[in-house]
């Protein structure tokens, strides 16, 4: 899989992703999220998404999000 290698330089506008109600992300940034429901918020993004989703976790963090794949 290869993942385009976005540069400021006329970067258009790629809109929000939205979440719950008001809740929106940008879409084409990194976002962080930490706090007990952070995996929650994690999926909702990716429903909301098309396409691959990249997802980094610290190699000391046990649990993933499908242990089967």
């Amino acid at each position: 899989m290869s993942l385009p290698i976005r540069n400021s330089i006329g970067h258009r506008s790629v809109g929000a992703l939205p979440l719950v109600g008001a809740l929106t992300l940008q879409r084409g940034r990194l976002h962080e999220a930490c706090g007990p429901a952070r995996l929650v918020l994690a999926v909702m993004a990716m429903a909301g998404s098309i396409g691959p989703v990249v997802w980094i976790r610290p190699g000391w963090w046990p649990e993933r999000v499908n242990p089967a794949g």
